[in-house]
């Protein structure tokens, strides 16, 4: 049994990391979807020892589950898969599991490389529909302007945004999905946080911040996504926060924060 658990974790890994690699691969049952899945899983099967057939199918089939589905759930087909194809059921469980963990850990999706600036749901309380509304005008105006000085001032490529809930940013006032592919051309932005009555410098601050992850280049993004899973903030984001405080005191002289400070307040 201890060489049947560690074989399932010698192949864990080599899933867990190519689970990593190829975290865009298609979710669903479609015949094109199940075809590539079930061709890497076929492959990785074969790097780890086993038969390509058994892993195109368990890979095939079981991989179209969604990312939220319940690990136990995953071990218990995979297993049965494993198993009705010629396999063992401990390495078709075993394997997933470890695979999911290791996805859920590195890859998790997508992560959102966010800058968070307090609860902005206590800014919201007494606030009437009104008001909430005249600030979200504002603040919209005031986001879109950041972005287009940032656009003219620098040579960073900006990204267009969408105005979100809070709650798909896990509270968060603004964020980017970032990967090892990458991230997505939208920076996600609150809508509650549009709401409040925060400054239009706290929108440009905010707006550069997203703007420089979305220009990292994709390993120090991979890097910071996998870190945050920890609750630890890398070199790289500390320095981000870094720059986009400068732009509150109107950025040191000579940099590009002031000459973004400068041309948002028209000075």
């Amino acid at each position: 049994m201890t060489g049947d658990i560690g074989l399932a974790f010698q192949n864990g890994i080599i899933a867990g990391i190519s689970a990593a690699a190829f975290s865009a691969l298609p979710g669903g049952w479609s015949p094109t979807n199940i075809a590539v899945r079930g061709v890497t899983g076929g492959i990785l099967a074969k790097l780890s020892g086993g038969k390509f057939a058994h892993g195109f199918i368990s890979a095939g089939v079981g991989g179209g589950f969604g990312q939220d589905t319940h690990i136990v759930t995953l071990m218990l087909v995979s297993g049965m898969i494993s198993e009705a194809t010629g396999g063992k059921f401990a390495h078709g469980a075993a394997t997933v599991a470890f695979t999911a963990i290791i996805k859920k850990v590195i890859v998790g999706g997508l992560s959102k490389l966010a800058r968070n600036t307090g609860i902005v749901g206590s800014e919201l309380e007494g606030l009437s529909e009104e008001q909430k509304q005249k600030n979200f005008d504002k603040n919209l105006a005031s986001f879109e302007k950041a972005l287009s000085v940032i656009d003219e001032v620098s040579d960073l490529e900006v990204p267009s945004f969408t105005v979100v809930d809070s709650s798909e940013l896990n509270g968060n006032v603004a964020g980017i999905s970032c990967g090892l592919f990458g991230c997505d051309e939208n920076i996600l932005v609150s809508k509650q946080y549009l709401q409040t009555g925060r400054s239009a410098i706290d929108f440009l601050r905010t707006a550069y911040h997203e703007v420089l992850h979305f220009n990292d280049p994709r390993y120090i993004n991979a890097h910071t996504s996998f870190l945050q899973k920890f609750g630890v903030m890398s070199s790289r984001h500390e320095e981000i926060y870094t720059l986009d405080r400068q732009l509150e005191h109107g950025g040191l002289r000579g940099t590009l924060e002031r000459d973004i400070y400068n041309a948002f307040t028209n000075e």
